[in-house]
């Protein structure tokens, strides 16, 4: 992947620019369901992976409405803006990108209101967060908006996030993909679509080691 080629890098927030808070998500949708439909942690953990690639109203009104519980979603959406986040680390990325000129944008399904985004939106300007609450990373509609939006070639783009399913929706219209693992969406996750992404860290400190291999292997793809 010639680093030259690379001129917007899109990096989703939760479970990569805040490495814990995927894990944490999980765990706060799991303490307000198990009050009304006991299911086992690993289970539930299962259904939380499906919905996370859609829009944030979307995934809880699903989630809420298949299990009989709609009148529960002021709860719920009340525990989830409680998370707050965990440390951010993509500040070594941030610099990386400023230093070669690649645009650094934040892409999320959440709400850009939420708390826990106070803190980016300050680093980074309102612009570079790309969180309105509707965007779905499992429609490639969604991702050709935000491409034209953004004026940049699909080939030109490198997206980081943690959901498999987001990553080959991306790969749908030429973006180029990176899989982040964590405790939610780990190896055996990627390992799913490993034949598709080719690429997944561990953290955003090795995609900065990748990319400056890219730099200095233009051949590489």
């Amino acid at each position: 992947m010639p680093h030259s080629e690379i001129r917007l890098l899109l990096c989703d927030f939760d479970g990569v620019i805040s490495p814990g808070s995927t894990e944490a998500l999980c765990d706060a949708c799991y303490r307000v369901i198990r009050q009304y439909r006991p299911l086992p942690e690993p289970v539930f953990r299962q259904l939380f992976r499906t919905l996370v690639p859609f829009p944030l109203q979307h995934s809880l009104h699903f989630l809420l409405e298949s299990m009989g519980l709609g009148s529960h979603r002021g709860e719920l959406l009340h525990a989830l803006l409680g998370v707050g986040h965990g440390p951010l680390v993509h500040q070594a990325l941030l610099r990386h990108c400023q230093q070669q000129g690649i645009d650094f944008r934040v892409l999320s399904s959440s709400y850009g209101e939420d708390p826990k985004f106070a803190a980016l939106r300050a680093e980074l300007g309102n612009e570079r967060l790309l969180a309105d609450g509707r965007f779905s990373k499992v429609n490639p509609l969604d991702f050709a908006a935000l491409l034209s939006r953004l004026d940049v070639a699909a080939d030109e783009v490198l997206y980081l996030d943690d959901c498999p399913l987001a990553l080959l929706t991306a790969q749908q219209l030429g973006i180029r993909a990176l899989h982040v693992r964590n405790a939610i969406f780990d190896q055996v996750q990627y390992q799913a679509v490993q034949g598709f992404v080719p690429y997944s860290v561990g953290s955003l400190d090795e995609v900065v080691t990748l990319l400056t291999q890219w730099a200095r292997q233009p051949e590489c793809s």
